[in-house]
C-alpha cells in the first residue's frame, strides 16, 4: 500500500512543472474561441477585453517561444475573423506577445499582482500599437475611436489577465498545507 502511495505521489510531483501541456493549450484556445464568438455578439463592451492576448501571454509565459508564437498566431487569426479585420493583423501582434511572454518569463519575476498588471497593460498597449502600425502600412482603415478603445483595453485586460494568471497558477500549482502532513496518512 505504501509503494502505491509513493508511486502516485511521485507521478503527481513529476507532472507538476512550469511547462504548459498540450491539453491545457487546447482548453485555453477553446475558451478564447468560444468567448470571442459569443461575447462579440451578446456583450456590447466585450471588445475592451483582449482575452486572446492574455491567453497568448499565458501560453508564452509557461512554454517555449515557438509554442507562444504559434498559439498567439492562431488566437490572433481567430480574433481577426471575429472582428472582421484584415486577416493577419492580430495574428502578427499576438505572435509577438507570445514570443515576448516566453522571454519575459526568463528575465522577470512577477509574483506580485500589481507588477503582473503593469506588464499585461504594457503588452496590451504594445499589441494595439503593432496592430495599428501594420494597418497603416497596409493602408487599412482604422475603426473610429481605436486609440480610446486601446486605452480602455489596458486596465480591463490587465485586471482580467491577473485573474487568469492567478487562477491558472492556483489550478496548476495548488497550495500545500504542510502543517497537516502527518494527518493525511502519507508516509515514506
Amino acid at each position: 500500500m505504501c509503494l502505491i502511495k509513493t508511486t502516485v505521489a511521485f507521478w503527481w510531483v513529476k507532472n507538476l512543472n512550469d511547462n504548459i501541456r498540450k491539453r491545457e493549450i487546447v482548453i485555453l484556445l477553446a475558451i478564447a474561441t468560444v468567448f470571442e464568438s459569443v461575447a462579440i455578439n451578446y456583450i456590447p463592451n466585450a471588445s475592451y477585453l483582449d482575452l486572446p492576448l492574455v491567453f497568448a501571454l499565458c501560453i508564452g509565459w509557461h512554454s517555449t517561444p515557438v509554442r507562444g508564437v504559434v498559439c498567439g498566431t492562431i488566437l490572433g487569426w481567430f480574433q481577426d475573423a471575429v472582428f472582421g479585420m484584415f486577416l493577419g493583423l492580430n495574428g502578427s501582434s499576438k505572435a509577438l506577445i507570445g514570443f515576448v511572454g516566453a522571454h519575459l518569463n526568463k528575465w522577470l519575476v512577477l509574483e506580485h499582482s500589481f507588477a503582473r498588471f503593469l506588464m499585461i497593460g504594457a503588452l496590451s498597449l504594445l499589441d494595439s500599437t503593432v496592430v495599428t502600425g501594420i494597418a497603416v502600412i497596409l493602408n487599412q482603415p482604422l475603426l473610429p475611436g481605436f486609440w480610446i478603445q486601446a486605452l480602455i483595453k489596458i486596465p480591463v485586460t490587465g485586471v482580467i489577465g491577473v485573474i487568469v494568471f492567478q487562477a491558472y497558477n492556483r489550478i496548476k500549482f495548488p497550495r500545500k498545507d504542510f502543517r497537516r502532513v502527518e494527518e493525511s496518512g502519507f508516509s515514506l
